[in-house]
């Protein structure tokens, strides 16, 4: 049986709770205020529990609750009488953040005791903090950003395993004679459904540009999730992928599936390469133990912390995981030497535009003022 992880396995809530009026409540001690503060039987907890679970929990939270909000593709603009009639630059402050999303508003939630959003239909808010709620004061859009920049990290241990593997790398890169430089690519696979963004290795080193934008003799991470390049679990339209076949032509194969699956086209252009594997006490290498005693659970996290620290980065579009490195990369100011593999989306990352709606990538707006500045800690 596996252990039940939450959000707080992950991330440093106590970050949170340190901020003044941010109240931060553990599910266990929100479903105990349920037992003492509601009188009605059906509004309990299922058996008066405090540790429901997975659909039970999720079930029983939409059922209590006496606010769910349709905010699904909108924008939530605060205060409620934002943008001023007239107004015109915040007419086109709103514009810019809507990108053609409808506004939705707060006030009629002020005084509901629970909300709670589903994720599904139209109340699923699949998108970014710093894209969905836009504030006429420019102090408070910089504060929220700062504020998850600051508060919302990794626990501890996931900073220092990733830390390590960080030093473990650049230890490589130093014997090649590397200075310590080092690479990064997150190349998704497996089950991804957008089947259109899962290439063979030869097809991303085209998109990269061979050697323009990591130059031969590089050493390269590779976060995957295939690192055997066998795309043994690859599927498109919810079907596997048919045997490789080197010998086989690429066109012969559905989106998403590939002839070979291997990684030889990174070799033959000049890149080493080194996986979470070569980290182990199994594996035959200089830094070989890197990843001992390290929380299986943590390594896409401690990836994630790898990537954001590589010279330069590409990932794949549609990823939130590689959104989420872009993000980081952000913070570190290493924003600028991000790039996707992708079919047609080399710069996307680097394109002029710095605020959108969707999920497929990140903005340049999480990490800096409106002006494009870097946004500065508190005092």
């Amino acid at each position: 049986k596996h252990k039940k992880l939450g959000f707080s396995d992950f991330f440093n809530l106590d970050a949170l709770r340190s901020h003044k009026g941010l109240k931060v409540l553990t599910m266990e001690a929100f479903l105990q205020r349920q037992l003492v503060e509601l009188k009605l039987q059906s509004k309990l907890p299922p058996g008066n529990k405090t540790d429901l679970w997975g659909k039970q929990l999720w079930s029983y939270l939409g059922s209590i609750a006496d606010g769910k909000p349709m905010w699904s593709g909108t924008v939530l603009a605060m205060p409620d009488d934002f943008p001023e009639p007239g107004n015109e630059k915040e007419r086109q402050l709103i514009q810019q953040y809507a990108a053609g999303r409808r506004l939705s508003r707060y006030q009629e939630f002020t005084n509901k005791r629970h909300l709670h959003i589903p994720a599904g239909g139209k109340h699923r808010l699949l998108q970014h903090f710093y894209t969905f709620t836009v504030f006429r004061d420019s102090y408070q859009r910089n504060f929220y950003r700062r504020l998850i920049r600051d508060s919302m990290r990794y626990i501890d241990p996931v900073h220092c395993a990733g830390n390590k593997m960080i030093q473990a790398i650049q230890s490589i890169s130093q014997n090649l004679g590397f200075g310590g430089k080092y690479y990064a690519l997150h190349i998704r696979r497996g089950d991804f459904q957008y089947k259109n963004v899962k290439l063979p290795a030869s097809t991303i080193v085209q998109n990269l540009k061979g050697n323009t934008i990591i130059p031969r003799n590089s050493l390269v991470y590779i976060a995957t999730d295939d690192p055997q390049g066998t795309c043994e679990h690859c599927r498109s339209g919810g079907k596997l992928c048919p045997p490789a076949n080197r010998s086989a032509p690429q066109s012969s194969y559905p989106p998403g599936c590939m002839a070979d699956p291997s990684w030889d086209a990174f070799i033959n252009n000049g890149w080493i390469l080194v996986f979470s594997r070569n980290f182990t006490t199994q594996h035959e290498s200089n830094v070989a133990g890197a990843l001992d005693g390290v929380n299986p659970n943590y390594l896409g996290l401690i990836e994630t912390i790898i990537c954001s620290r590589a010279e330069a980065f590409a990932g794949t579009w549609f990823s939130t995981f590689t959104g989420y490195i872009h993000r980081l990369r952000g913070y570190h100011g290493l924003a600028e030497s991000t790039y996707y593999h992708s079919n047609g989306k080399l710069d996307a990352a680097r394109s002029s535009q710095s605020i959108g709606a969707g999920y497929a990538r990140e903005w340049r707006i999480g990490w800096t003022t409106d002006n494009g500045r870097p946004i500065r800690r508190r005092r």
